[in-house]
């Protein structure tokens, strides 16, 4: 016993213990480990603190073939290690609650267990970008359908606490542009960006030239870049790496961390029972089901796509080499556009509402006010968040869209369960608002004929 003791000591001296320690708890690694070997004989010890010290020198593709293979448990444990912080990272970003980000974080991994087998060897660290995105927006929406508990508001929101303008509000809008990005560039950023590999670390992952990475890179950086610019948000291709890489979790707390490798253990041999909440099973099975019907879709593309005729294939084939020359070389932001369409779809309220909107003019009651004070109030939408301004400060929270009815619905879902029960307008750069202090929906935008304190806005973008 005290001969392993020894052994372990010496291995956390040349730095092979780093990344096992997580795992035991308490502050006497001694004491932890000896509660350990209760049920676990020196072997089984010996053989777990050999996987994890040498499990820098495998690629992903190389732990998860041992995985899907042998189920060995060392080194489905590496891959969590290796790839928590970043899916930690994406989990915090999209959900707000640290309880909520850590079920997902656990989904995450129990689905790479379910479908180890299908996972790009080459690809496993932007797989799991993807998964943990999927996730997160699942148990999103979850956690909203769990806490729908609406307050009407007696007056207009004032909050309080100010809270300070930072990246917080733009990561979800990097992250919802990030997912779309090709898997050729996202793999690139994920482990470089998000992850913190070299270049040549991540040469090696991905198995290709490290002079490939850096061309991926930078141009998926620029793509990024001009993505976000037309969002209404400028970045240099310097500050958005620095973004990307501020946005990964430092660390996962090791409780969650050993409670993630033993439910991944358990699941994999069948005896999950125990190890996992309701609510991680239930982002498990809705995460893996997604999954699933996205893979029999790109199925039904392709068939549908190869039965429309030899000469879509070569229409096609024909666009794929523009693209690729295109992305290939230095990037030029027509390079990543779509070709124009004779007619092109109109955008979205949703995407036309992302930006800053400032008010320009106030009309309450009849009276229309277009003075200076009037610019306090502000809309901020990002993705899905939206953020209320006026004298007071800011208020954050999200907001749901209704275009069925007509004036169109917005509701604004703000912190302490308020609510503003809005309609709208938009239309390019002008936004119209309105909403009543008492709670109800205006029927309409002439505050004349509304009831007292309905008041509409006009909103300018920035």
């Amino acid at each position: 016993m005290l001969r392993l003791v020894h052994i372990i000591q010496n291995l956390k001296k040349n730095g092979a213990y780093q990344g096992l320690r997580p795992l035991y708890d308490g502050s006497d690694e001694a004491n932890s480990l000896y509660v350990r070997w209760s049920s676990m004989n020196i072997q089984q010890v010996l053989r777990r603190i050999a996987a994890v010290q040498y499990a820098s020198d495998f690629t992903d593709g190389e732990l998860l073939d041992a995985f899907t293979v042998r189920r060995d448990g060392a080194c489905f444990e590496a891959l969590v290690r290796r790839h928590g912080p970043m899916v930690l990272g994406v989990c915090q970003r999209v959900l707000r609650d640290p309880h909520d980000a850590e079920d997902a974080f656990q989904a995450v991994f129990l689905v790479l267990v379910r479908r180890a087998a299908s996972v790009p060897k080459a690809g496993v660290g932007n797989w799991l970008y993807g998964v943990a995105y999927r996730t997160a927006l699942n148990a999103r929406r979850a956690a909203a359908r769990r806490r729908k508990r609406e307050r009407v508001v007696d007056n207009m929101p004032h909050p309080t606490t100010v809270v300070a303008e930072n990246w917080s509000e733009l990561r979800p809008l990097l992250d919802d542009e990030l997912s779309r990005l090709s898997d050729k560039f996202r793999s690139a950023i994920v482990l470089c960006d998000l992850e913190g590999l070299t270049r040549s670390q991540a040469a090696k992952q991905l198995g290709v030239p490290e002079g490939t990475v850096s061309g991926r890179l930078t141009t998926g950086r620029r793509i990024l870049a001009y993505r976000l610019a037309r969002r209404g948000i400028t970045l240099s291709v310097t500050a958005l790496g620095m973004t990307l890489g501020q946005g990964t979790a430092s660390a996962v707390p090791a409780q969650l961390m050993a409670g993630t490798v033993h439910a991944g253990k358990a699941l994999a041999s069948g005896t999950l029972t125990g190890f996992a909440t309701h609510l991680v099973m239930e982002l498990t099975n809705e995460t893996a089901r997604g999954l699933a019907v996205a893979k029999w879709r790109s199925l039904f593309l392709v068939v549908a796509l190869a039965v429309t005729g030899a000469s879509g294939a070569v229409a096609l084939t024909g666009l794929g080499k523009e693209r690729q020359a295109a992305t290939d070389g230095p990037f030029h932001p027509t390079a990543v556009q779509e070709p124009p369409a004779q007619h092109p779809p109109e955008r979205t309220d949703r995407e036309m509402l992302q930006g800053r909107w400032t008010a320009m003019s106030l009309e309450m009651n009849g009276e229309l006010r277009t003075d200076p004070a009037i610019a306090e109030f502000q809309l901020i939408f990002v993705g899905e968040r939206v953020t209320y301004r006026n004298k007071n400060g800011p208020v954050e929270g999200t907001y749901l869209l209704d275009l069925t009815k007509s004036p169109k619905v917005l509701n604004l879902l703000l912190k302490e369960d308020t609510v503003l029960r809005c309609i709208y307008e938009v239309s390019g750069t002008r936004l119209k608002v309105s909403m009543a202090k008492d709670g109800s929906r205006p029927g309409g935008f002439d505050t004349a004929k509304e009831s007292v304190g309905t008041m509409t806005f006009i909103f300018k973008k920035q």
